[in-house]
C-alpha cells in the first residue's frame, strides 16, 4: 500500500508540475485584454488622422515657379501634373519670357523649383555655354578672361561702348585704343556682338 500511495503521489506532483509549466508558458500578451470605449475612440481618431494625412501627402505637392511669369510664387498641384499647368497657375508668361528654355512637358513633385528665363537670361546663358564673350555687354572680369585682355584693356573697352553706343561687329574692338590686328586674333574666335 505504501507503493500505491507513493505512486499516487508522484503521478499528483507530475501533474501539477505540468500544469504548472503549461501556465507559465502561457504569457499575458496571449490573453484578451478588454479596452474600454475611449480606447477604442482614440484609436479609430488616430487611425483616421493617420488616414487624412497620408491622402494629403500622397494628393498634393507644392511647386514654386518664378522668373518670367506674370504671377511668381508657390502653387499647390498634384503631383505629376505638368510644369505647363504651374506655368497656367502662375498666369502665363511675360512678354519677354523664353519658354522654349523651360520642359513644361515634365512632371512636376514636391519641392520643385521652376525658373523660366527671359530672352536675354537665355541669350547669355547659352554665351557663357558656348565661351563666347559679348563684347556689347560683358563685364570687366569677362572681359579679362580673353587672351591677351587685362583690366587695363578691359576698362578701355567699357569706356568705348559707353561713349560710342557698343560695337556693330566685332572687328570694331579694334577701334579701341591699344588693341590691333595682332591682339584681335588672338581672342576673336572668343568674342561676339549681340
Amino acid at each position: 500500500m505504501h507503493k500505491k500511495t507513493i505512486l499516487t503521489d508522484v503521478v499528483i506532483l507530475t501533474v501539477t508540475c505540468g500544469m504548472m509549466l503549461f501556465l507559465q508558458g502561457c504569457s499575458r500578451q496571449d490573453m484578451p485584454t478588454l479596452k474600454s470605449e475611449e480606447t477604442y475612440l482614440v484609436e479609430e481618431y488616430e487611425d483616421q488622422v493617420l488616414a487624412e494625412d497620408a491622402d494629403t501627402t500622397n494628393n498634393t505637392c507644392y511647386v514654386y515657379i518664378c522668373g518670367a511669369v506674370r504671377n511668381p510664387g508657390v502653387y499647390e498641384m498634384k503631383p505629376g501634373e505638368r510644369i505647363f499647368r504651374a506655368v497656367e497657375l502662375a498666369g502665363g508668361f511675360t512678354y519677354d519670357a523664353a519658354p522654349e528654355k523651360v520642359n513644361q512637358a515634365l512632371p512636376v513633385e514636391d519641392g520643385l523649383s521652376i525658373v523660366v528665363p527671359t530672352v536675354s537670361e537665355a541669350q547669355a546663358e547659352s554665351e557663357r555655354a558656348s565661351g563666347l564673350v559679348d563684347i556689347n555687354t560683358a563685364s570687366k572680369a569677362e572681359l579679362c578672361t580673353l587672351k591677351g585682355i587685362g583690366e587695363t584693356r578691359a576698362d578701355a573697352i567699357i569706356a568705348y561702348r559707353s561713349e560710342k553706343g557698343g560695337f556693330a561687329r566685332i572687328e570694331d574692338i579694334m577701334l579701341v585704343s591699344g588693341i590691333g590686328e595682332s591682339s584681335f586674333n588672338k581672342f576673336k574666335d572668343s568674342i561676339i556682338v549681340r
